[in-house]
């Protein structure tokens, strides 16, 4: 399913964010591994399956977040910040560092996810991060992305906090709806053209 919406979103696309939205997306589909806990009965025991959920849950959140900050911050260098190795980088301490972080299996959440440990102190620093993600749009040129990035940013909090199917639909409807519109090729169309029209001038001065 994830690979469909992402041929579908981006078929036409060929700026190197699609590399950094194939890591958000990657992070939406762990979420989904929250699933697992009424299907397999684990609400009320405590249980390795449920830690091993709570830190999968974890790794795909810590991906999202930095995927999306790379997203804004990164685009205009991508081909020398290399966002293949960035995307790895990424999941390999998402990883990491899910791996030390403890979890609570004897407490499950409305929202059919098991208790994380200082739980607070990461809202707060994600909440940070796409802040300075929306900061980081703004001040690179690219007011417009602003509202749909915002938009994406929204319906993710949907996905994670929903825990009924209004959010979770919600959520779905702003994350792909909003993924879809970003016309990423017509900003790097015109920063393209500036750099040829640089080129020439640089070239007849020559």
């Amino acid at each position: 399913i994830t690979s469909c919406l992402i041929k579908y979103s981006f078929e036409k696309t060929q700026s190197p964010e699609i590399i950094y939205f194939i890591g958000f997306l990657f992070g939406c589909l762990l979420e989904t591994t929250r699933l697992l806990i009424p299907i397999l009965n684990l609400w009320t025991s405590y249980s390795i399956a449920t830690i091993f959920i709570g830190k999968a849950v974890f790794t795909g959140r810590l991906t999202v977040v930095f995927s999306l900050l790379f997203a804004s911050i990164f685009p205009r260098d991508a081909q020398n910040q290399e966002p293949e190795r960035n995307l790895l980088f990424i999941f390999i301490f998402s990883l990491i560092f899910a791996v030390f972080i403890p979890i609570d299996s004897g407490t499950i959440r409305s929202s059919v996810m098991p208790q994380i440990g200082f739980n607070t102190l990461f809202v707060c620093i994600f909440s940070f991060i796409f802040v300075l993600s929306c900061v980081s749009l703004f001040f690179t040129e690219r007011k417009k992305l602003l509202i749909p990035y915002m938009m994406l940013i929204l319906g993710y909090i949907f996905l994670v906090f929903s825990s009924n199917l209004i959010l979770l639909i919600l959520g779905i409807v702003y994350v792909f709806l909003n993924i879809k519109i970003v016309d990423w090729n017509s900003i790097y169309d015109i920063d393209q053209n500036e750099f040829v029209l640089e080129v020439i001038d640089y070239d007849i001065k020559d």
